[in-house]
């Protein structure tokens, strides 16, 4: 249901954003960037069923301000719209308490990693001079891994579960151009996915399911691998034409 609610939002943005009449002269071609900022999860809760299927417990997690770090390799089609693909790295520690039925139990030593893996499709709009915005959403995986040291089982020492799941983001970018090659962007990304679940390593029939939603806000450099607008080079004149042989009239006169 998330990842419906996001393609239709996916939809929305970039109807707008080509129906916007603002004129931009972008670079084409393939180009690389790197970002980082910060990460938040929404609350939510991780429901506990053992056997799988049959409920057991609901406990609700909050989380702290983690980071996040990111790296794409894109190509610019020229006429607003450029495709990327884009490897991201979230980590965020838990905070607070969970609740359950019946009981309480503190978080302990728990954080979350994630490395997502997503084709981003965006569509960039100008906004006078060195400036531009762009809207875009993108699809693809993201790894989870739990660990802790008291969630699971309070008794056991650290230990990690993750799940692997499909994933979509939206994506809304404000960018100024520094130079022809060289661009910085403030990046948000909003990103949902199916409910990762995690496996009990002390009990293979306990298995927890966790509502997950990140959001990320990003600074990031972004630099174009061919030189925008580059002239293509002169063509040689051509050769001048062969000069034919010099001729020569002559005239005799004969006197009487």
């Amino acid at each position: 249901m998330k990842l419906r609610h996001l393609l239709l939002g996916s939809a929305v943005a970039l109807g707008w954003a080509s129906a916007a009449d603002a004129a931009i002269t972008t670079p084409t071609g393939w180009y690389l960037s790197l970002g980082a900022g910060v990460n938040w999860i929404e609350d939510g809760s991780i429901t506990e069923s053992d056997p799988p299927g049959v409920f057991e417990t609901a406990m609700q997690f909050s989380w702290d301000d983690g980071f996040v770090a990111t790296g794409a390799v894109g190509y610019d089609f020229g006429d607003h719209w450029r495709a990327e693909f884009e490897v991201a790295y979230r980590h965020n520690d838990a905070d607070g308490f969970c609740t359950s039925v019946g009981r309480s139990c503190t978080v302990g030593n728990t954080d979350v990693w994630e490395l997502s893996q997503m084709v981003n499709v965006l569509y960039d709009i100008g906004l006078g001079g060195n400036w531009e915005a762009s809207v875009g959403a993108g699809v693809g995986g993201n790894l989870v891994t739990l660990r802790s040291s008291s969630f699971f089982d309070p008794s056991s020492t650290r230990v990690t579960a993750d799940d692997y799941v499909l994933a979509g983001q939206l994506i809304a970018q404000v960018a100024y151009r520094l130079s022809d090659r060289w661009q910085l962007y403030l990046d948000y990304h909003f990103m949902l996915m199916e409910d990762p679940e995690f496996q009990n390593p002390g009990d293979v029939l306990d298995v927890f399911e966790m509502e997950k939603t990140d959001h990320s806000v990003l600074v990031g450099i972004r630099f174009d691998l061919q030189r925008d607008g580059a002239a293509p080079p002169p063509m040689a004149p051509p050769p001048p034409p062969a000069k034919g042989p010099k001729q020569f009239i002559v005239f005799f006169g004969f006197n009487k």
